[in-house]
């Protein structure tokens, strides 16, 4: 048998008056809705364990506004994650290219240190999402505060207006993901 649940908000909807054509109770939403179970044909009667007037509550419905809104913490995990990747690839490159144009040896120290560590903040994310957080936010303020400064000063887009860029990216991205968790 199927179930039929009854309940309207406004008073003179068409709900409302089908359901006086049927001779049905009418319910409000405020109060809790009531699921009925039509009676059993007279030949059945006997072969159900409900009575003919059984009526089962069920607990009232949260309000809407009370939902959950925004995206799910797993939703900005995942992109947070690639972004992190992609970065501490980039950095480890820029490391390296440093070294391979002007022979800086700190360029791969510092590019391979800090991509390693954001390779490692963005392995972290998904079961350590505090740790790989707080990792990538520090990795991307360092980065920022080496390279902003000297962009603004020199005006390069390479590297330095490019890491700066990317760095300042980070550092949203890991405010962002922070705060929706």
């Amino acid at each position: 048998m199927a179930t039929r649940a009854v309940a309207v908000n406004q008073p003179a909807s068409a709900l409302v008056i089908a359901m006086e054509v049927w001779d049905l109770p009418v319910l409000e939403l405020e109060t809790e809705a009531k699921v009925y179970k039509p009676a059993a044909p007279p030949s059945l009667r006997g072969q159900f364990h409900y009575p003919d007037e059984e009526v089962r509550t069920l607990p009232p419905r949260a309000p809407r506004q009370s939902e959950r809104r925004g995206l799910p913490i797993k939703s900005m995990v995942g992109p947070a994650k690639i972004y992190f990747i992609v970065f501490g690839l980039l950095t480890i490159v820029g490391g390296v290219m440093g070294y391979a144009k002007a022979g800086s040896t700190a360029s791969i120290i510092a590019g391979s240190i800090c991509g390693i560590l954001l390779l490692v903040a963005a392995y972290l994310l998904p079961d350590h999402l505090a740790a790989g957080l707080a990792l990538a936010a520090i990795i991307s303020i360092a980065l920022a505060g080496r390279f902003v400064p000297a962009f603004i000063k020199t005006g390069h887009v390479m590297p330095a207006g490019l890491m700066s860029v990317l760095s300042v990216i980070g550092i949203i991205a890991a405010i962002v993901a922070w705060m929706k968790k």
